[in-house]
This record gives C-alpha cells, structure tokens and sequence, in this order.
C-alpha cells in the first residue's frame, strides 16, 4: 500500500513540476491565464465563461483556441511555447471538446472520416483517459 501511495506522489510531484515549467515558458498574459484556468477550473462552462468575462468576448471558444494555437502550435510569434505538438487534427479536438462533444462523439468523427479500422487503437486510448 505505500508504494501505490509514493508512486500516486511521485506522479503529483512530477505533474507539479510540469506545471511550473509550463507556466515558466509562457510570458504572454492570455496564455498564463488560459494555462491557469486548464489546470484549476475542470467545469468547461466555467472555463469558456471566465474567458469570456476576462476578454470581453462572445467567442470564449475561438479566442482560447487562438491561444492554444499560439503555445502548442507551429506560429511565427510564438514557436510551439511548450513544446505540446498540436497539428490542425488535435486543435480539432479540442475545440470540439471545449464545444461539448463527448469522447463517443469524437470517435463517430474520426469513425466516418477515417475508417473504423484506422481509430481502434484511438479509441483504446481515448476510453483509458
């Protein structure tokens, strides 16, 4: 039982120390504040609201995926900040996600656009997170 427990810490402390080092390599204020409100707010409404209070906008969703392109993805201004490579396709999904889709209805996506074949091992993925 405390090895479970130690390891169950390790991984915090791990986490903890991803977290810091995420929030070290970002400067931009939009950023810090959607890094923030991923790892502290776990309620998607409430995250695209507090977005949408802070910015002012009646597009929370395109606003925060802007921010995400900007950190995990290939921009000039900001060169994949967190080295979290998102592609057009993981974008895709989350802005999916942050518009209420649920796993099973992003596996029927993938399902009829790619094959049933080719998302099975996603779909192993998907259901262990």
């Amino acid at each position: 039982m405390r090895l479970h427990v130690a390891a169950a810490r390790g991984c915090d402390i791990l986490q903890a120390g991803t977290e810091i080092s995420f929030r070290a390599k970002l400067h931009h204020p939009p950023h810090r504040f959607l890094l923030a409100l991923q790892l502290n707010v776990f309620d998607r409404q409430r995250l695209l609201g507090s977005v949408a209070n802070a910015w002012q906008t009646d597009q929370p969703i395109a606003l925060a995926r802007t921010w995400m392109t900007e950190m995990c993805g290939p921009t000039d201004r900001f060169p994949n900040l967190l080295i979290l490579d998102m592609n057009d396709t993981t974008l895709h999904v989350l802005d999916r996600l942050w518009h209420g889709d649920n796993v099973a209805s992003m596996l029927s996506r993938f399902r009829d656009r790619f094959g049933q074949d080719a998302i099975a091992l996603l779909a192993l993925e998907l259901r262990a997170v």
